[in-house]
């Protein structure tokens, strides 16, 4: 999985610190999210008692759509680097050449 760590230095000299937090910390819930989720669908999956099962994939379809969410403010904080916070120009100066 790419953390997004490695980028983090390059991009840390244009954009808000706060930007990055933003993004960095819903991205650690996005991860969380999803972890205990998948947790839950396969207890699910391995359950044994009828009421039990019916629960936790009610709990797990509640966590996908959570999970969903949390995808959706990971991307439009990272979309506000790039595209408010301008994290791209980091990437687009030119390479310098060697001789």
């Amino acid at each position: 999985m790419n953390s997004g760590e490695a980028e983090e230095d390059r991009v840390e000299r244009l954009v808000p610190r706060s930007a990055l937090h933003e993004h960095e910390e819903s991205a650690e819930q996005f991860v969380w999210a999803t972890g205990v989720t998948l947790a839950l669908a396969g207890f699910a999956l391995v359950g044994g008692r009828p009421r039990a099962t019916r629960a936790l994939m009610a709990v797990a379809v509640v966590g996908t759509i959570v999970v969903g969410v949390l995808a959706l403010r990971v991307g439009h904080a990272g979309g506000a680097l790039v595209y408010v916070h301008g994290a791209a120009a980091a990437y687009s100066s030119p390479a310098p050449h060697s001789r």
